[in-house]
C-alpha cells in the first residue's frame, strides 16, 4: 500500500515536471551567437575593435515603429533591435544620446559628437559629413490625406497644396528637385504629421507604409487614408556613420550580410505583428513540486520508522497506524492540490486564442485545445486527434513545393534548432484553406519525443497586405496600372523587345474636351467616364499589352511585339469603340471622344522616354487637328 502511495507522488511530481517544461515562449527569445572569425574583418578592423570600447548614438525621438523612447526615456524600436544586436555581437557599448531633435542629431554626428544613427534615409548632401550602410529595412513611401479630402492621384496633384513636413528630411527635398511647389507645415515628427492631417491643419503629407499603418492604428486616426503612392520607389533606412569611422561602417554592413533572413523577419516580427503566448508561471510550478517532493519524504520517513518498530514492539502498532494514517490525509490534500493546478493549466490551455496542439511524429496530433478545432472546422476532438498533418494540408504549397516534403523539413529543423516559425497554407475540414504562421517546438511528454504547434490563421493580415500591395501599384479610381507600374513594365517589354529584335509601340490617349464634362455633368460623372474608357479599353487590348493612367485624364497603351501599322489599328479601334459608348443616364447618356498618338521604336538604343515623347507630340498634333482621331508620330 506505501509503495503504491509512493509511485502516485512520483507521478504527480512528473505532471508538475511536464507542465513547466510546457509555458509557451515569450516574445523573441532568439540569442543570435556570432563569431568574429566568420566575419573575415581586416587587420584595421580587428585593431579599431581592440582600441574602441564604446559608440555614441541618436537618432528620431519620434520616429516609431523604427526609433523612439518611450516614456522612461528608453530607446526602442526595429532599429533599436538592430544596433543592440549588432554592437552585441562585437562587443561594443553603446552610449545613446536620448530625445535630441533631429536637427541637432545632424549636427552632431557631422561635428563628430556622434558616432552613429541607427536609421536614416540616403540624402546626397549629407554624404559630406557621413556615410551609409547597405539599406536594411524598406517600405514604399505614400501620399496620406483625410479619408473626406478631394482626390489625389500622385505627386502632381500636391501642387499648391499645404503638406505637413518635418524639417531636415529628405521628402520636401525630392518633391523640390521634381518641381512641386506647396506650402509647408512643419511638424516635429511623423505622429505629429499624421495628426496634423487628421485635423485639417494640412491638405496631406508623405509619409512611409509602415509608420504610416502603425501609427494609424496605435492612435486611432481613422479618418486618415492611404491617398496615393509616390514614385519615389522604397523608403529605405539606413545606419549612418561618421566619415571618419570607416572601419565602424564596413564591421555594420558585415554583420548585418551575416543576420539570417529568418533572423531579420523575428527582429521585425516583434514590432509589425502581435502575438499572444501563455504559459503557468514559474512560482506555481516550483510550489507544486515542493509540495508533492515534501509528501513523498514523509511517507518514506513513516514507511522506515513503521518496519523498525514492528521488529521490536507489536503494541505500537496502533501507533503507526494513526501516523499512516495523517500521512494518507497528506497525499489526499496534496492530490486534491496537483487537480487543481492541472485544471488551472487545461484552462489556461483551452483560453489561448490561438491554436495549440500536440503532435507526435508517428501517431499524428495526441492532444488540441478548442480554438484547434474552430481553426480547422473540426466539431469534436475525435475528428482531429489522430489525424496527420497531411490531413489538414493541400497537396502543395504555394511556392510549388509538396507539402509531405516541406513539412518534414520543419520538423527536422525544429528538432535540430530547438524551434522554427514558418507561415503554412493549411485545409479545413470542409476542403477551403487557409494561410497560417506556425511556431513549432519540441517537447518531451512521457518520455517521448513530440511537438508543440502554435497556429494562428493569418487571412485577414494577407489580404490587408494584398490591398495595401494593390493601392501601391494601381491607380485608385480606375483599377489601371498607375505611372510608376506602368514605367516600369514598359521598360521591361522595351528591353525585352530590344534583345530580341522585336517591334514596340507606345499609345498616348486623352479624353476630349475632359474639363466640359467636369463642368456640365459634374465631377462624379467625370470620373464615371475614365472608369468607362478604362473598363473598355481594356476588353479590347491584347492581354500581353499594357494599359495605364499617366494622370488626370490622360492614359497611354504599351503594345509589345506590335509594328506601326498593327499598332494604328488598335489605336482606331479604340478611337471608334469609346465614342460609341453612352455613360449613365444622364439625357441619355454622357458620350465622349478620344484622342490618340502614336510612337514606335526607331531603332535598338531607342528609350522608353523618347517613344512616349514621341507619341505625346503625335497626341498633341491630333488635338490641334481636330480631336477624336489618331495621328501617329
Amino acid at each position: 500500500m506505501m509503495l503504491t502511495l509512493f509511485r502516485k507522488s512520483l507521478t504527480y511530481l512528473c505532471l508538475a515536471l511536464f507542465a513547466a517544461g510546457f509555458v509557451m515562449p515569450q516574445g523573441y527569445a532568439e540569442q543570435i551567437r556570432l563569431s568574429l572569425a566568420e566575419l573575415n574583418l581586416t587587420r584595421q578592423e580587428r585593431h579599431w575593435l581592440d582600441t574602441t570600447t564604446s559608440i555614441r548614438v541618436a537618432g528620431p525621438r519620434a520616429f516609431p515603429p523604427f526609433h523612439y523612447f518611450d516614456e522612461k526615456g528608453q530607446l526602442k524600436g526595429i532599429a533599436a533591435d538592430y544596433i543592440f544586436t549588432i554592437m552585441n555581437q562585437i562587443g561594443i557599448e553603446i552610449e545613446v544620446m536620448a530625445n535630441l531633435p533631429w536637427p541637432q542629431v545632424l549636427a552632431g554626428i557631422k561635428a563628430g559628437n556622434i558616432d552613429l544613427i541607427p536609421c536614416a534615409a540616403m540624402v546626397e548632401e549629407r554624404k559630406q559629413f557621413m556615410n551609409y550602410s547597405a539599406p536594411y529595412l524598406s517600405f514604399p513611401l505614400v501620399i496620406l490625406s483625410r479619408k473626406d479630402a478631394p482626390f489625389i492621384g500622385g505627386i502632381e496633384d500636391l501642387h499648391g497644396k499645404r503638406l505637413a513636413i518635418i524639417r531636415k528630411n529628405a521628402t520636401p527635398d525630392w518633391l523640390a528637385r521634381d518641381g512641386i511647389s506647396f506650402d509647408p507645415y512643419y511638424v516635429d515628427s511623423p505622429l505629429k504629421r499624421i495628426e496634423a492631417i487628421s485635423l485639417g491643419l494640412v491638405d496631406a503629407g508623405i509619409e512611409n507604409l509602415a509608420a504610416s499603418s502603425y501609427l494609424i492604428q496605435a492612435h486611432g486616426l481613422t479618418n486618415v487614408k492611404i491617398a496615393a503612392p509616390t514614385p519615389y520607389g522604397n523608403y529605405n533606412l539606413h545606419m549612418a556613420v561618421r566619415k571618419d569611422l570607416p572601419e565602424l561602417l564596413s564591421i555594420v554592413n558585415k554583420v548585418i550580410d551575416w543576420i539570417t533572413p529568418e533572423q531579420h523577419m523575428r527582429i521585425r516580427s516583434n514590432w509589425l505583428s502581435v502575438r499572444y503566448e501563455h504559459g503557468i508561471r514559474a512560482a506555481d510550478i516550483v510550489k507544486w513540486v515542493l509540495v508533492v517532493t515534501a509528501a513523498a519524504c514523509v511517507v518514506l520517513a513513516v514507511i522506515l520508522i513503521w518496519n523498525r518498530k514492528l521488529k521490536r514492539e507489536v503494541d505500537t502498532r496502533v501507533r503507526l497506524i494513526g501516523e499512516l494514517e495523517q500521512a494518507i490525509v497528506g497525499l489526499k490534500q496534496a492530490d486534491e492540490k496537483v487537480a487543481r493546478s492541472e485544471a488551472k493549466f487545461r484552462a489556461l490551455f483551452e483560453s489561448s486564442r490561438d491554436a495549440v496542439m500536440i503532435l507526435d511524429r508517428d501517431r499524428g496530433f495526441v492532444n488540441c485545445n478548442n480554438a484547434t478545432l474552430k481553426v480547422f472546422g473540426c466539431s469534436s476532438a475525435d475528428e482531429f486527434i489522430g489525424k496527420q498533418v497531411m490531413d489538414f494540408s493541400p497537396p502543395l504549397q504555394p511556392s510549388g513545393a509538396l507539402s509531405a516534403d516541406e513539412a518534414e523539413k520543419h520538423l527536422d529543423d525544429a528538432q535540430a534548432r530547438g524551434g522554427c516559425f514558418f507561415e503554412w497554407q493549411h485545409k479545413r475540414r470542409d476542403g477551403d484553406t487557409f494561410p497560417a504562421e506556425i511556431m513549432l517546438s519540441p517537447v518531451e511528454v512521457e518520455g517521448q519525443q513530440m511537438f508543440q504547434g502554435l497556429i494562428r490563421d493569418i487571412t485577414r493580415r494577407k489580404a490587408m497586405e494584398d490591398e495595401l500591395t494593390r493601392l501601391a501599384s494601381k491607380d485608385p479610381l480606375t483599377g489601371a496600372n498607375n505611372r510608376r507600374v506602368f514605367l516600369e513594365k514598359g521598360a521591361y517589354e522595351l528591353s525585352r523587345s530590344q534583345r530580341y529584335n522585336h517591334e514596340f509601340a507606345v499609345l498616348m490617349m486623352d479624353v476630349d474636351h475632359f474639363k466640359s464634362i467636369n463642368d456640365t455633368y459634374g465631377h462624379q460623372a467625370g470620373d464615371e467616364v475614365l472608369k468607362a474608357l478604362v473598363y473598355h479599353s481594356s476588353n479590347l487590348i491584347r492581354e500581353t499589352d499594357i494599359f495605364g493612367r499617366l494622370g488626370g485624364e490622360e492614359f497611354a497603351v504599351i503594345l509589345p511585339e506590335t509594328d506601326a501599322p498593327t499598332a494604328a489599328g488598335v489605336g482606331e479601334r479604340l478611337r471608334s469603340r469609346l465614342a460609341d459608348i453612352r455613360v449613365g443616364s444622364e439625357k441619355g447618356g454622357i458620350r465622349f471622344t478620344v484622342s490618340l498618338g502614336l510612337g514606335v521604336m526607331t531603332s535598338g538604343s531607342d528609350s522608353l522616354q523618347r517613344i512616349i515623347g514621341r507619341a505625346d507630340a503625335a497626341l498633341y498634333k491630333a488635338k490641334k487637328q481636330g480631336r477624336n482621331r489618331l495621328v501617329t508620330g
